[in-house]
């Protein structure tokens, strides 16, 4: 092995280990020591590859740098689906933070302009003994809406539709970025390798354009692979005008 770059070669070689299944997901990581020892190196130049692997995604640390887990490939995350029958889930649970009824900030008022006051429900989100989300969502009040929150469950969102009337969409924007000292602490990740965390905001709205769900959901990025399908139109040629060269389009004919 070169010793020009020689913790990305280690790097290189662990990727290509944990991509071919060598280690199952959620299986517990070599430790520095022992991949020190196998590739004979110092433990520091073991630690720069494996914070490369963590930033990427592939290794994770729900209990600090002692143990680093594999997070591997996982299935699809339907996101239209209720949260707790997700595929990317295996034994999923849900903490409440705080249930309160209070007057939401514009950008909620804007998409929920009544009633005066909104539910406003705050959970952390887990999966076996990892913590994988925290959510922040505001709902219009309903007498039901209490009991779905003691007791949440794989119908979360059937239940929401018998309240209010049939879901039309889920509307999300998704963006990914680096957790914030705050979230690093609610997932339970210390050390100063950057944790990814997807942002997603999720609007939900009736069949009747009622918007019943403004939620803001911060997840570990290492467990989705979001897939999304665009669709093309019948005759894609019929959207560009053919222009020779040295033609002005269309639409700058004098």
């Amino acid at each position: 092995m070169s010793r020009f770059g020689i913790w990305e070669e280690i790097a290189a070689i662990l990727r290509a280990e944990i991509q071919s299944g060598q280690w199952p997901p959620d299986s517990v990581f070599p430790k520095q020591p022992e991949l020190a020892e196998r590739f004979g190196v110092q433990p520091s130049t073991v630690a720069k590859a494996l914070q490369q692997l963590t930033t990427e995604g592939l290794l994770y640390s729900p209990h600090g740098l002692q143990e680093r887990l594999v997070a591997g490939p996982r299935p699809r995350s339907e996101r239209a689906s209720g949260f707790m029958e997700d595929p990317a889930w295996r034994d999923p649970w849900v903490k409440t933070l705080t249930l309160t009824t209070e007057e939401p900030p514009g950008t909620i008022r804007r998409l929920m302009p009544a009633p005066e006051r909104l539910m406003r429900w705050r959970t952390i989100q887990g999966d076996g003994s990892e913590t994988v989300a925290l959510t922040d969502g505001w709902y219009l009040p309903h007498q039901d809406m209490a009991d779905i929150i003691l007791h949440p469950d794989d119908h979360f969102y059937s239940r929401l539709a018998a309240m209010h009337g049939s879901l039309h969409a889920f509307e999300e924007t998704v963006t990914a970025r680096v957790a914030t000292t705050e979230e690093r602490q609610w997932f339970n990740e210390v050390g100063r390798a950057p944790l990814v965390v997807l942002d997603i905001e999720r609007i939900t709205r009736t069949t009747a354009g009622t918007v019943v769900e403004v939620v803001r959901l911060v997840d570990r990025a290492n467990r989705y692979r979001l897939h999304y399908t665009v669709p093309v139109t019948e005759n894609p040629a019929a959207q560009a005008p053919d222009v020779s060269p040295g033609d002005k389009p269309p639409d700058l004919q004098d």
